[in-house]
């Protein structure tokens, strides 16, 4: 795990970049979402303090989704396809 902080409007993971990580917020907030054809974002998911956001693809796989800092926040950086990290996390 790896402690990040991160500022307004900075993006965590674009759509297309295969991105093996997991976030969880520890302050502030963060959004993950899909921009269409035609430029329009279509939010999926909020994620306030102590929630975990992450794209749900497989590792080694396109990303679907952008994901973004709404707020100046803190997150921990999790490797996803390193089992025992993300249960350790997702089970506090």
């Amino acid at each position: 795990m790896i402690k990040l902080e991160v500022k307004k409007g900075h993006i965590l993971q674009r759509k297309g970049e295969v991105n093996t990580k997991a976030y969880q917020v520890e302050s502030g907030l963060l959004r993950s979402y899909s921009i269409d054809e035609k430029g329009k974002e279509h939010i999926y998911m909020f994620a306030p303090e102590n929630w975990i956001i992450a794209d749900n693809q497989p590792p080694d796989t396109p990303c679907e989704l952008f994901i973004d800092a709404l707020e100046d926040s803190v997150v921990l950086s999790i490797e996803k396809n390193n089992y025992s990290n993300f249960r350790e996390i997702t089970n506090q």
